[in-house]
């Protein structure tokens, strides 16, 4: 399986079943050697200010329940997060489910 480091976490990212996002550098913005990848559940880190502030977050999530939590604030208490903002977190939130139903099944 491919995997790849993420750039905020350091945790492994599988690049065939996890749901990524990644940097480039170099080749006019295809992935190369010197491509960093984080995990799509990290979010956005500039979307507080991108979608009017509030809900206590700054930066990227750090933990999957972080991260839910920011996708739910989106979802259902932003009064200014526009439809693709709420659609990105509710893909954010069907991947922290998905996380969470593996870690379960694992232990």
């Amino acid at each position: 399986m491919d995997t790849q480091f993420c750039y905020v976490c350091n945790d492994v990212v599988k690049l065939e079943v996890d749901k990524y996002c990644y940097k480039p550098y170099g080749d006019g913005g295809k992935p190369t050697e010197e491509t960093k990848y984080r995990h799509f559940w990290h979010g956005v880190p500039g979307i507080t200010r991108a979608v009017g502030g509030g809900g206590g977050f700054n930066g990227y999530a750090k933990t999957l329940e972080q991260a839910r939590q920011r996708a739910e604030y989106y979802i259902q208490s932003n009064p200014y997060a526009a439809p693709e903002v709420k659609a990105g977190e509710q893909a954010v939130l069907d991947e922290v489910n998905r996380l969470e139903a593996l870690d379960k099944e694992s232990n």
